[in-house]
């Protein structure tokens, strides 16, 4: 029997990774749509995961499928660990011979779920996408029915254009010069006045293709709108992208990780009408709720940036590896309003106590030079003015005002 690559694409947007080559596991007891799998793929890529309920259906005809590792790679395990963890199942597409009478080739749908019994054996399902009910995965209608407007609007302009193009061939038959009526100055005036009639006739007639190809780059307009997204369907898009790489990042070995958000990659998908709705405040808000959901532990901060419409939020695992500048931050931010107002009142005790100690030493000071003053006056007064000392201007007149002196005595008693 042939066997088939499997190939997992773990991210929305990254490429193909290896996971797997395998065969049934019981070669004589293989479905009979196995031989048709082989001879149409040889490789199967598994394109994402879902929690939806139609990949669970019961309702479906699906056909049991046992398939085990040949290549000796052993990546099977850390693959069903992560369904089985994530509670998820993983599907992708191919295509092979329909099991009817009719015998063409039609699309059909691989389906792994999280119930799997062994970590070196997959039990997969199998079916037909025109079979499974309400399946995302098949082709849009719309774009199909956008396609035939865009057929018929460029339909219309072309006939618009080809009736323009035959008008002045019309008007300008018709615009031959006109046989003059009557005579003399009169006669001259109304011949003139019919030939101005009929070049405004013949200009306004040219200008008619205008109009066809504004009407037609209106639908096309109009039909660009219907291609683009409601601002909350692009969102989920976004939340869904966001929470695929925060559950790779939980399994991977990468203590930190970084988001890049460009708000002009996400506006540009958005219908005109609802552009106003995207900001950048709603998806650092959905990067940070995703990281809370997947890991309570991690933390999440906003990088530095010269713009406001690009921003990069790094996450780490541990705070341990976290800068100390972001944990400073994250601290501060998480102080409340109750204990910042303790803080300030805090300081300005201490500052406070610190401008009355200073006072107090101040104060000291000066008791400190006024006794030793009082003390010098003393010593020369006792040795009959001799010794060392030689008092000045002891019976100087004193000039100070009535007011000035008894302030100093209420100065020196409150000292």
């Amino acid at each position: 029997m042939g066997r088939i690559e499997l190939r997992l694409i773990p991210a929305p947007g990254s490429k193909p990774e290896f996971l797997a080559v395998v065969e049934p596991t019981n070669n004589d007891n293989s479905p009979p749509i196995w031989k048709s799998i082989t001879n149409h793929n040889k490789v199967i890529i598994l394109e994402g995961y879902t929690r939806d309920a139609w990949a669970l259906d019961t309702a479906t005809k699906w056909v049991p499928l046992q398939v085990k590792s040949i290549d000796g790679r052993n990546k099977l395990k850390g693959f069903v660990d992560y369904l089985r963890e994530r509670q998820k199942t993983c599907f992708g597409r191919f295509v092979a011979t329909a099991d009817d009478d009719s015998n063409n080739v039609t699309t059909y749908v691989w389906v792994i779920s999280h119930k799997q019994a062994s970590s070196t054996q997959l039990n997969c399902r199998i079916a037909p996408i025109n079979a499974i009910p309400k399946c995302p995965l098949r082709p849009k209608s719309s774009t199909l029915t956008s396609n035939l407007k865009i057929a018929a609007a460029t339909a219309t302009s072309s006939k618009s254009s080809a009736a323009s193009a035959s008008a002045p061939t019309v008007a300008s038959s018709s615009s031959s010069k006109p046989k003059k009526k009557g005579f003399g100055i009169l006669g001259n005036l109304v011949g003139a006045q019919r030939r101005t009639n009929h070049s405004v006739v013949a200009s306004v007639t040219t200008q008619q293709p205008a109009t066809g190809k504004s009407s037609s780059n209106t639908s096309s307009h109009d039909n660009h709108q219907e291609d683009l997204k409601t601002s909350g369907q692009v969102l989920a898009d976004f939340r869904h992208e966001m929470e695929q790489k925060m559950l790779d990042f939980d399994i991977a070995d990468d203590v930190s990780m970084k988001v890049d958000i460009k708000l002009s990659d996400h506006s540009k998908k958005v219908q005109d009408v609802d552009k106003g709705k995207m900001s950048m405040d709603v998806l650092k808000y959905i990067v940070y709720e995703q990281a809370e959901e997947c890991n309570e532990e991690w933390i999440a901060h906003k990088e530095q940036s010269e713009f406001t419409d690009e921003i990069t939020i790094a996450i780490y695992k541990d705070p341990e590896d976290a800068p100390p500048e972001v944990l400073e931050e994250l601290n501060q931010a998480e102080l409340p309003d109750e204990m910042k107002a303790e803080q300030r009142k805090i300081e300005n005790k201490r500052r406070q106590d610190e401008m009355k100690e200073l006072r107090i030493q101040e104060l000291l000071q000066r008791q400190a030079l006024r006794k030793m003053a009082t003390g010098s006056g003393s010593d020369v007064d006792e040795g009959g003015g001799a010794g060392d000392f030689t008092v000045l201007n002891k019976d100087k007149r004193d000039l100070r005002t009535i007011e000035e002196i008894q302030q100093d005595t209420k100065r020196q008693k409150v000292e």
